[in-house]
């Protein structure tokens, strides 16, 4: 069977009063993303804090899989360790956050322009968008160079783009017990979502307007916490560049 390269998109907010934001980013950026990359998940795995400090997710983790298959395969993915510390007196992430889980398969990864071709390392900020479109992958490349990616070409500090389609999304099992020690997934996958492109896009530091040259809706804008993992800039296995 051929590899499919893809990217979990994870949103959380933790939400025990009993649990420090310390604490909890202290665990996701030192112990859980080190755990899903470690165990052969994902390439690597970035964090990001949401610029908007009233939207309803404030944090964001990207995974870049070298096979989406492995997300949807409960065999591998009971593997997955999503255990939190026994200080806090709880079993598994959902007791403390919640999450929204989506996989993505990777369409096309668009290169930088020249100015940004030879920078390494991560990008300052991450700013994403979902465009619906009835065009099948290969006809939407071209809308997608066509009628999104010039207005993001000229802005300062662009890196590059990454174009993903929608895979399978995921719900919350029912809480495990503080005592179970057990490692494994406390998501699964649920229904096929409506198809819906997903544009990443990497950048130094923030269009001056946003809202003015990324189009597409629940659009977000992401600062840089931290990653783990290897292939910092060029990672993914891609089926085609541009």
């Amino acid at each position: 069977m051929s590899v499919v390269p893809g990217l979990l998109f994870a949103v959380t907010k933790p939400f025990d009063p009993n649990l420090t934001e310390q604490e909890f980013n202290d665990w996701y950026n030192n112990k859980h993303i080190v755990d899903v990359v470690n165990c052969g998940l994902a390439a690597n795995g970035f964090r990001y804090r949401n610029a908007d400090p009233s939207a309803s997710w404030p944090y964001l983790a990207i995974y870049r899989l070298p096979d989406l298959k492995k997300l949807y395969d409960p065999v591998f993915m009971v593997n997955v360790p999503t255990d939190s510390p026994k200080s806090w007196g709880k079993g598994y992430m959902p007791d403390v956050a919640k999450a929204e889980l989506r996989g993505y398969e990777l369409v096309r990864v668009f290169e930088p322009t020249e100015r940004s071709r030879n920078k390494d390392g991560y990008a300052k900020v991450l700013v994403n968008a979902e465009i619906e479109s009835d065009e099948s992958p290969e006809e939407f490349v071209v809308t997608f160079a066509k009628d999104h990616l010039g207005s993001i070409n000229g802005q300062d500090g662009y890196r590059r783009s990454m174009l993903y389609k929608s895979a399978e999304a995921f719900v919350p099992r029912e809480s495990k017990s503080a005592d179970d020690e057990r490692a494994g997934t406390e998501f699964h996958a649920a229904q096929q979502q409506r198809l819906t492109y997903l544009a990443v896009y990497e950048f130094d530091q923030a269009p001056a307007d946003v809202a003015a040259v990324v189009k597409g809706k629940n659009v977000g804008v992401w600062n840089y916490i931290t990653e783990y993992g290897t292939g910092l800039y060029r990672i993914e296995p891609t089926p085609g560049r541009r």
